[in-house]
């Protein structure tokens, strides 16, 4: 009915495609004069199918979302002791929790996705869906105005590119605006971006390093071109107001280096 046109146009929902389910939310909230508030809640959808005319296709038999945690009125701080979400094709494990002012208290998250599982599910019910392959692992961390953030991927396709394993790390402080990124996928690429960011300014040194006959090899038909060996490119990303530039730009292949 109208969910299902406001589905269509929001995540382009397949015409003809209805969503079926059962979605249940249990737990309980308790709040005190004091000015905290406890819950534990759980949102739990099951036997999630796609109907088109007279044929089912299945989704996931349950997907749920769990939340363990407080509100404490007084410090204006939020605190999941747990949160979790458990699915066919996806699961998260986390905890923490943050003040109104910004503080980020002791954080973790966990999440754990079989992209290609995801994208199987999307095939029942989407009109556009995206072609994905691999497994992605992620774990965040933070506290105070620390954080740091890895991301392992496990034979990544998109669309016809890939198979690739990578690993993003990236390491940052809000309050000192330092911030460190790292992309590792072995031959293929190499990057390390080292920024300062300062309000409406960024400053950020690049480098990245490439066997370019490896990364040729992730596009099949796309790039024909003749691999000419190892290459680096590097560099610094300046923006001051709105203005943005490259400076220092260098680009090495073999024995040619060229300046921009």
């Amino acid at each position: 009915g109208e969910l299902d046109a406001v589905l269509q146009k929001l995540v382009g929902l397949k015409p003809g495609i209805a969503l079926h389910g059962a979605a249940t939310l249990a737990g309980t909230v308790e709040a005190n004069p004091a000015g905290t508030v406890a819950m534990d809640l759980s949102l739990r959808a099951e036997n999630i199918a796609a109907i088109e005319a007279a044929r089912r296709y299945d989704i996931d038999k349950a997907i749920e979302v769990k939340l363990k945690g407080a509100w404490d009125g007084p410090t204006k701080t939020l605190t999941a002791d747990s949160v979790s979400l458990n699915s066919s094709f996806a699961t998260m494990t986390g905890r923490g929790g943050a003040t109104a002012g910004g503080e980020i208290r002791d954080t973790s998250l966990q999440i754990d996705a079989d992209l290609e599982k995801l994208a199987g599910k999307l095939r029942t019910f989407l009109e556009d869906p995206p072609l994905l392959g691999g497994t992605v692992r992620a774990d965040v961390k933070a506290a105070g105005q620390a954080m740091s953030a890895t991301i392992a991927f496990k034979g990544l396709k998109v669309e016809t590119i890939g198979p690739l394993d990578a690993t993003l790390r990236h390491e940052g402080n809000l309050d000192t605006g330092a911030h460190s990124v790292r992309l590792e996928s072995g031959k293929p690429a190499t990057v390390q971006i080292t920024a300062q960011v300062k309000k409406d300014d960024l400053r950020a040194d690049f480098k990245a390093e490439s066997d370019l006959e490896a990364l040729i090899a992730l596009f099949p038909g796309k790039m024909q071109i003749k691999p000419v060996g190892p290459a680096t490119l590097a560099g610094r990303l300046v923006k001051q107001g709105g203005r943005m530039k490259i400076e220092q730009g260098t680009l090495a292949t073999g024995a040619v280096t060229a300046a921009f």
